[in-house]
């Protein structure tokens, strides 16, 4: 932590304790909220939207090697921005900063939506992808700085509402647009209506917030760490680039593979065969619970002050859960799977977005933003890592195994089946070698699980060590 930081913070610290009330309330608060949620909800839609629509788009450009890079880009420029965006907002105006990511997500998508080819595709989601880092950021600046510690929780929880909505309905906007006369365009171009709608929130309403107020531009420059940021985004950026096409792209010992893993990540999405309405419909267990389950830790963390029990219990739900979905067979039934998710679901929820609300409450006000930084680093490049080290498992493990079942056929065709880029594949197939398939995908799907049960054992072998304290307690915020 910087001095700069902690000089000009200690008198919004002093104004902070006398604070109990926020300085927006009523309606004014409600639409507030809701349009900063908003953006919240189209960074996770556009985090899953691409899903159903990269037939579409292949089709358009015929550049289906390079299909992997509307995931990878725009998530790999989300994961490796945290850390610069916690610098800055820990410097500079959060409103304005808030406004800047809003513009260059909505820039992202417009040239997503125009775009004429696919190089210009691919840069359009690294725009949005930045961009919605730092929209997400700002609504976890926004709703901090704006709400006393006791109610912090509450409206931390309410994240995982717009999260929801966006990631489930995703794939589901996708497919519609792609299979509608408005075309897979459309899919971006939704962004900019939604953003254009609560823009006179963000300016006109939206409260402003100054980290510093007393440091001169000078000192506020300074007080980036510019090598370190750059340094941040090129290790994590190699780091992906090499998990990601490792054994997809390139094979595991090429000097391509090598050179990325010794300088320093990975997304490979996977997608199966549903429509979709399916592909939604199979997440809304996981999802509905995960909801419910973030509000209720907000609302009772916030009132009871404990937080050691939901990290304990929550671990352990999901370690149980992911060893159920380790043993899942290619006959299992379906109500099961979703029993089996629901279960995960309770158990992450316990405590995916708890941190922020613990770190936030035993931090000065001016140090929220470093504090978000780090807490951001961690559950966005845990996804990314952890979706990249599963989709490299899932893939090659199904693509080597299924190309031994059947020496025949194109692996492009296996690969593509496996990555949901052409179902019609396994419908050529006859009856037992159909079934060998499915069992193949499913043991690779089951190793997968193998992450996640480490996760658990860890989660629950490192609560124990939390501290022993009640927080949350002072008095809430008046006004609705």
């Amino acid at each position: 932590m910087s001095q700069l930081s902690t000089k000009h913070g200690e008198s919004s610290d002093t104004e902070e304790k006398k604070e109990e009330v926020r300085a927006i309330t009523g309606f004014k608060w409600i639409l507030v909220v809701i349009a900063i949620l908003s953006s919240h909800m189209l960074f996770a839609l556009d985090n899953t939207i691409v899903a159903n629509i990269q037939p579409a788009i292949v089709a358009q450009y015929n550049e289906a090697g390079r299909i992997s890079w509307l995931s990878v880009g725009f998530t790999l420029c989300s994961s490796a921005t945290v850390l610069p965006w916690s610098k800055v907002y820990a410097t500079y105006n959060a409103k304005w900063l808030y406004i800047g990511c809003v513009v260059l997500f909505m820039a992202g998508s417009a040239l997503c939506g125009g775009a004429p080819n696919m190089n210009a595709m691919i840069i359009g989601r690294a725009m949005a992808g930045a961009g919605g880092s730092g929209m997400y950021f700002g609504v976890l600046t926004q709703l901090s700085v704006n709400t006393t510690v006791s109610e912090r929780p509450f409206y931390i929880g309410l994240t995982a509402v717009s999260w929801g909505i966006g990631t489930v309905t995703g794939p589901a906007i996708g497919g519609a647009f792609a299979e509608s006369a408005a075309t897979w365009r459309w899919a971006f171009y939704i962004n900019l209506v939604i953003g254009a709608v609560f823009a006179p929130v963000y300016v006109l309403l939206l409260p402003s917030f100054e980290p510093l107020p007393n440091a001169t531009s000078k000192e506020k420059v300074m007080n980036i760490d510019w090598v370190g940021s750059v340094l941040f985004i090129g290790a994590l950026t190699t780091l992906i680039m090499g998990i990601d096409f490792g054994g997809v792209e390139w094979q595991w010992g090429s000097g391509q593979s090598i050179a990325l893993f010794v300088v320093s990540g990975a997304l490979f999405i996977v997608f199966g065969g549903d429509t979709a309405v399916k592909t939604s419909l199979r997440l809304l267990p996981f999802v509905l619970v995960l909801i419910f389950t973030i509000i209720a830790n907000g609302h009772m963390m916030s009132r009871f002050g404990y937080y050691i029990p939901w990290y304990f219990f929550g671990a352990l739900f999901e370690l149980i859960a992911a060893v159920l979905m380790y043993r899942v067979k290619a006959d299992t039934s379906a109500s099961a799977i979703y029993g089996y998710t629901a279960l995960m679901a309770l158990g992450v929820g316990a405590y995916n977005q708890a941190g922020y609300s613990v770190v936030q409450a035993k931090v000065p006000k001016a140090e929220i933003p470093w504090a978000l930084g780090f807490m951001m680093v961690s559950q966005l490049g845990g996804i990314v890592l952890a979706l990249g080290i599963a989709g490299a498992i899932f893939v090659n493990k199904a693509t080597q195994e299924l190309l031994q079942l059947l020496p025949d056929a194109n692996p492009a065709d296996v690969k593509n089946s496996i990555t949901g880029m052409s179902s019609g594949f396994f419908k050529t197939l006859t009856e037992s070698q159909q079934a060998a398939a499915l069992g193949i995908i499913v043991s690779a799907i089951d190793d997968v699980y193998v992450l996640l049960i480490v996760a658990g054992a860890l989660g629950v072998l490192l609560s124990l060590f939390l501290k022993r304290e009640k927080l949350f307690m002072e008095v809430a915020a008046g006004g609705a």
